[in-house]
């Protein structure tokens, strides 16, 4: 695969994530209004600027890996799939959520339609190419994974704290 090729693919989680991030607050919008929906019990803590420090962020991460690129392959390669498995699950609570609530949750079609399909080409072109062991490919995958977990935790706890659940 060529440098230009193998660039891109380091590039590919901001394009995607910011697609992602115009779903949910542009066009069509409304994740804030429709997670205060979803979950009353601890919407109250999604404020915005949660919602804008969490997405700087993820934005900063997607840079630094699109922006180190290939050229330090292990650990780049590893907080590729961090942040992928975050995205990816991301995907996942979309899809969840929009079943569950039989309702359209802003995130859901960039979620299922970019962020999933470019975690498993990446898996699988890191696989393929032996770019990153086994070890460190489930341990990445791993840590991205438990971040839904820790997120719904940090919720809880924010409401909790602040008096903030119904």
């Amino acid at each position: 695969m060529g440098i230009e090729r193998m660039s891109l693919l380091y590039w590919a989680p901001l394009g995607v994530a910011l697609c992602h991030l115009i779903e949910e607050f542009a066009w069509p919008g409304g994740f804030r209004q429709w997670y205060a929906w979803y979950r009353p019990d601890i919407a109250a803590s999604l404020t915005p600027g949660f919602l804008l420090r969490i997405n700087v962020i993820m934005i900063l991460v997607a840079v630094w890996v699109g922006y180190t690129g290939p050229a330090s392959a292990g650990a780049i390669i590893s907080g590729w799939l961090v942040l992928m498995s975050i995205l990816a699950n991301n995907a996942l609570f979309h899809l969840v959520a929009t079943f569950r609530g039989k309702r359209y949750s802003p995130g859901v079609v960039t979620g299922c339609l970019l962020y999933l399909p470019l975690f498993v080409m990446g898996v699988i072109h890191f696989w393929m190419t032996q770019s990153v062991s086994l070890t460190a490919m489930v341990l990445s995958v791993a840590l991205g994974s438990l971040y839904q977990a820790w997120s719904l935790h940090t919720h809880k706890r924010r409401s909790r704290a602040h008096g903030m659940s119904g």
